[in-house]
């Protein structure tokens, strides 16, 4: 008789230590992915402080001058793609964190 009981308190203290552990390691992920959350804000932020200067850099000339026009568009198609490659580091510095 005892060990039947013996035997129904030792699953049920199995079954409470499993459910605690599958706990901890939902609580465990849960920090990890708002701590990953925070962490993509902040480079976000950082990242559109740096491109804030570099979009004043872009200019739209005044005049009709197509050497003006064409130099003008040569330099802004340039910080674009400047623009584009940094943007395409920071999506895949996340997605590389987000795999590891």
């Amino acid at each position: 008789m005892f060990s039947r009981y013996g035997f129904g308190l030792f699953l049920a203290l199995a079954g409470l230590s499993v459910t605690i552990r599958f706990n901890r390691i939902a609580t465990d992920m849960a920090r990890r992915q708002q701590a990953f959350i925070r962490f993509q804000r902040e480079e976000v932020q950082l990242f559109i402080r740096s491109l804030q200067p570099r979009l004043r850099d872009i200019r739209y000339p005044q005049t009709a001058d197509p050497e003006i026009l064409g130099e003008t568009l040569d330099r802004n198609i340039g910080i674009y793609r400047e623009l584009l490659g940094q943007i395409n580091l920071l999506l895949e510095k996340f997605k590389t964190i987000e795999w590891e």
